[in-house]
């Protein structure tokens, strides 16, 4: 009974969060419009899909983003950046890099209406994981968009972890990044992983994001991408269990 109430108050909150994501989808066309001709990277609509996340995260006051590390991403440099991947909170969380990026993400989000528009509208990368050229998919257009100057964001477990704890990382990223030259940037990611916990919302919440030192290309270079998945995983995870050390408790 009490989570059939606790969803029930869930309610007014989604419609208002709704609303506002309908109104800055018309502000989404509009830069789209404005920018699509000149803006051939999409820098302006990821600009204002930053402000559009950040503006829903403010909704709620009890939600807070602690972004750590920020300044290590060189908004002048080409990387790609791995995440873990707790929740659909991630993306929205994510956008707190204030950088330029292209998600990498799997195809089924583009049939979720704004979200979906949204990320075509920006180009970002669609891959379908069931497909046997998804990985050829994910090679071709990954390095198209770093020879174009955008940065990539891969989440390499490939989907969300239902315990919190760091799935096996899979290879594509680290072979496109290797394909493509570029340094490595690490991005853990804690707190999501609550918002939709036991069924409902929870609205108080502190989001954490930790970016870490990122690995140059040279220092990968000569290592195949499954020796350097399970080399960034490892880092990644300790930061995690260092993070929240809940996550890893027997």
């Amino acid at each position: 009974m009490y989570k059939f109430f606790r969803r029930l108050l869930d309610i007014p909150f989604m419609l208002l969060v709704l609303i506002e994501a309908l109104l800055f989808f018309v502000g989404d066309v509009l830069m789209w419009v404005a920018t699509v001709w000149w803006d051939k990277r999409r820098v302006w609509l990821h600009r204002y899909s930053i402000v559009w996340a950040q503006i829903v995260i403010g909704f709620n006051p009890f939600w807070r983003t602690v972004v750590e590390g920020r300044e290590l991403i060189d908004p002048n440099k080409t990387y790609v950046i791995v995440a873990n991947h707790q929740s659909l909170a991630d993306i929205l969380v994510l956008y707190a890099l204030r950088r330029h990026f292209k998600w990498v993400s799997k195809k089924e989000l583009a049939r979720i209406p704004i979200i979906g528009w949204n990320l075509y509208l920006n180009r970002y990368m669609l891959i379908d994981r069931r497909s046997f050229g998804g990985s050829k998919r994910m090679l071709i257009q990954g390095l198209k968009n770093l020879n174009m100057g955008n940065s990539l964001l891969v989440f390499p477990e490939g989907t969300r972890s239902a315990t919190g704890r760091m799935g096996r990382f899979k290879d594509g990223a680290f072979n496109v990044a290797q394909q493509g030259k570029v340094d490595l940037v690490p991005v853990v990611v804690d707190g999501t992983r609550n918002v939709f916990k036991d069924g409902y919302l929870h609205y108080k919440q502190t989001f954490r994001i930790k970016v870490l030192p990122a690995i140059p290309y040279s220092a990968y270079a000569e290592r195949t991408p499954a020796e350097v998945a399970q080399q960034v995983h490892q880092l990644m995870e300790a930061e995690l269990c260092s993070m929240a050390p809940d996550l890893y408790q027997a």
